[in-house]
C-alpha cells in the first residue's frame, strides 16, 4: 500500500475523483460569506421608473430658459405615492427624492434654487436633466449581475435584494476532517516521553 505521495501525485489523485458539489437555499440574512451556486439575474429594472435624485420641482427645460421664471404648481410627486399629475407648459410639480417623474417633465430644479409663493414657484437656478435617475440605468431586468462561484459579502447581498431575490442557492459548506499522523503525537492529558509532542 502506498504510504506517501508527492504533491503532484496528490493533486492527480484529487482530480481523479469528481467533487460532488451539493447546494442549498438560504435566506438573504444568512447568505453573507457563502458561495453562489448559480448565476443570478435581476427580476426588475433598477430604477423601476424615471425618478428624481433631489428634492425640488419637476419642470420642463424649455420653460426655464430665463432666470426668475414663475411656474404654476400642479401637485406633488412623492416616493411610494400615487401617480403624479402631468406637467404642461408653464407648470411645475413638487417632487421628493426617489419619487417618479411626472409625464411631460424633463428636468429638476433643486428646492434651494426656488422660491414658492401663493401656488407658484419662481425658478432662480437652472433646470437640470442630470438630476433624473433613468429607468434601468443600474440594472436591466434579466441581466445577470451576480455569477456562480462568487463569494457573497454585504455588497453582493444588498445587490441581490435590489434584484428582487429573497433567497439564494449557495454551495453547501463542505465537511472537513483533519487527520494527524506521526509516532511522536500523544493525546493531550497523557504524559509525554522523550521526543513526543501533544497532538493539536
Amino acid at each position: 500500500m502506498e504510504t506517501s505521495v508527492t504533491l503532484e501525485h496528490g493533486i492527480q489523485l484529487t482530480h481523479a475523483y469528481p467533487f460532488n458539489r451539493r447546494t442549498e437555499k438560504v435566506s438573504l440574512g444568512k447568505a453573507s460569506g457563502r458561495v453562489l451556486a448559480t448565476d443570478l439575474a435581476s427580476k426588475v429594472d433598477d430604477p423601476r421608473f424615471d425618478n428624481s435624485a433631489m428634492d425640488g420641482w419637476a419642470v420642463r427645460v424649455e420653460d426655464c430658459t430665463q432666470k426668475d421664471t414663475r411656474l404654476r404648481i400642479v401637485g406633488t410627486s412623492q416616493a411610494g405615492g400615487e401617480t403624479p399629475p402631468p406637467v404642461s407648459s408653464g407648470e411645475a410639480c413638487r417632487i421628493m427624492t426617489g419619487a417618479p417623474m411626472p409625464l411631460g417633465a424633463d428636468a429638476i430644479v433643486m428646492i434651494e434654487d426656488s422660491e414658492e409663493e401663493e401656488g407658484t414657484v419662481c425658478v432662480l437656478g437652472s433646470a437640470r436633466p442630470n438630476f433624473i435617475r433613468r429607468k434601468g440605468e443600474n440594472l436591466i431586468e434579466g441581466l445577470i449581475a451576480l455569477h456562480a462561484g462568487m463569494q457573497m459579502g454585504p455588497a453582493e447581498v444588498s445587490l441581490a435584494a435590489t434584484m428582487g431575490h429573497g433567497e439564494l442557492e449557495v454551495v453547501s459548506r463542505p465537511r472537513i476532517a483533519v487527520i494527524s499522523t506521526g509516532d511522536e503525537l500523544v493525546q493531550p492529558g497523557l504524559s509525554l516521553t522523550e521526543g513526543e509532542i501533544y497532538e493539536s
